[in-house]
């Protein structure tokens, strides 16, 4: 089955658009990214998964707007894996660092 290139450009588009509008909170205002200080891996607590995950903390993550923090003052982060899924994690905010708009 071979398919042609408008079919293969519009489905890139269509995920690029999914993922614009994730990326941004709402009003037009993309997401701020941070990255978790230190260096190598660590395990936090997936609230995707409901379990530990171990991930490296040099990478990027995107704040989630409008979500108080838990009970024990970590807020949720977007991990973005691949261009259409990602993973929610939690981490204590002092734990991380602005990185800006790239």
């Amino acid at each position: 089955m071979e398919v042609s290139k408008e079919v293969v450009k519009k489905s890139i588009e269509q995920i690029a658009e999914r993922f614009l509008q994730f990326m941004n909170d709402g009003k037009g205002e993309f997401l701020e990214t941070v990255r978790i200080k230190g260096e190598g891996y660590g395990f936090y607590y997936s609230a995707s998964d409901r379990k530990l995950i171990f991930i490296p903390r040099n990478r990027i993550f995107y704040l989630v707007p409008n979500k108080k923090p838990d009970d024990m003052g970590r807020i949720m982060l977007f991990m973005p894996d691949g261009l259409i899924s990602g993973n929610i994690i939690m981490a204590h905010p002092d734990d991380l660092e602005p990185i800006g708009d790239n």
